[in-house]
């Protein structure tokens, strides 16, 4: 397991990448990884949902890990 990033393209500003904590990536298919997010949703305290995001999307070290 190793934790590390993930790239979101949805910032409106072009020139400006945001990128959100993953706790561990937990399965793979085809050029997609499924990922465990850090921290928690704060309306219900659960943890976030596992989803699924393009690999070109996650960290070199998130990758690395897998």
């Amino acid at each position: 397991m190793s934790s590390g990033s993930h790239r979101s393209r949805a910032n409106p500003n072009p020139d400006e990448e945001t990128w959100w904590e993953v706790i561990e990536i937990v399965a793979e298919e085809g050029k997609r990884f499924k990922v465990r997010w850090a921290g928690k949703d704060l309306e219900t305290g659960k943890p976030w949902p596992l989803t699924w995001v393009p690999i070109s999307h996650c960290s070199p070290e998130l990758v690395k890990g897998w």
